[in-house]
């Protein structure tokens, strides 16, 4: 059902690419079977109840719509920096009669200094989101201490570099990496993919994020500083509901499918 949402919702805001015109088989091949790995990672790291969960550049739901669906146990907020997909991920939602999500429009480098979020989460996640040394001070500072970031990632060798090139990262903001989760490789359309796990270990210094352009513009780390550009933009707030017509179109789409042919 989640794919026919996307799919019907990607003709008005861009979730996904629209270069090979998916259809929702291949949404649900392509994206939402990619997130069974982080599941089955998931589930060996945390505990069966009591779980809040952040999930970061949250986009058209994956994984954290798939985590919400798969899981309703698990507490999961919806952070996204574009109000449109904030507000398809809120009508997803309703239309799927989720009680177990939270949808923040917002960036990471603002809220991650809040009281609300900082040191809040048991866990967060992320796919296709940044480098790892960039995603780790992102994320870092919304765990509690023995929370656990999943980070969706390609190749094993992919990862492997990335990991040595957050190094610094790791030890300056408190994390520790635990393994990288390898799945099986899907074919030539969709390759391997792993799972980067890594618990925080130790509070992370309150400095930490810092704002966006310095975020990626300047990894830690890194030893060629680069320029970052910034951004203006603060919204730490949860989306209101002036996204009713998608929503209607949703449950019409779904109610729809649902009736006996």
């Amino acid at each position: 059902m989640l794919a026919d949402l996307v799919w019907l919702a990607n003709t008005h805001i861009n979730l996904i690419s629209r270069k090979s015109n998916p259809h929702p088989e291949d949404i649900a091949f392509l994206h939402i079977d990619d997130c069974a790995p982080l599941l089955h990672t998931m589930k060996r790291y945390l505990p069966p109840q009591g779980v809040n969960l952040l999930d970061i550049g949250s986009g058209g739901g994956f994984p954290g719509l798939v985590i919400a669906i798969s899981d309703p146990e698990i507490q999961v907020t919806l952070l996204d920096a574009t109000n449109k997909k904030c507000e398809f991920l809120r009508s997803a939602s309703c239309a799927l009669d989720l009680s177990n999500t939270r949808i923040l429009w917002s960036r990471a480098e603002q809220i991650g200094h809040e009281k609300e979020h900082r040191g809040r989460y048991e866990a967060v996640t992320a796919r296709a989101v940044a480098d790892l040394r960039v995603l780790i001070e992102l994320a870092l500072p919304f765990l509690r201490i023995d929370g656990h970031l999943f980070a969706m990632k390609g190749p094993r060798a992919h990862a492997e570099d990335e990991i040595k090139h957050a190094t610094s990262a790791l030890d300056t903001l408190g994390g520790s990496v635990q393994e990288i989760y390898e799945a099986e490789n899907r074919g030539e359309l969709i390759g391997s993919r792993t799972v980067i796990v890594i618990k925080k270990v130790r509070e992370t210094p309150r400095e930490y994020p810092r704002p966006p352009g310095a975020v990626r513009g300047r990894p830690i780390g890194d030893s060629q500083l680069r320029p970052g550009r910034g951004t203006t933009r603060t919204r730490g707030r949860p989306v209101g509901a002036n996204s009713k017509a998608l929503r209607e179109a949703m449950e019409r789409h779904i109610s729809a499918r649902e009736q006996p042919h």
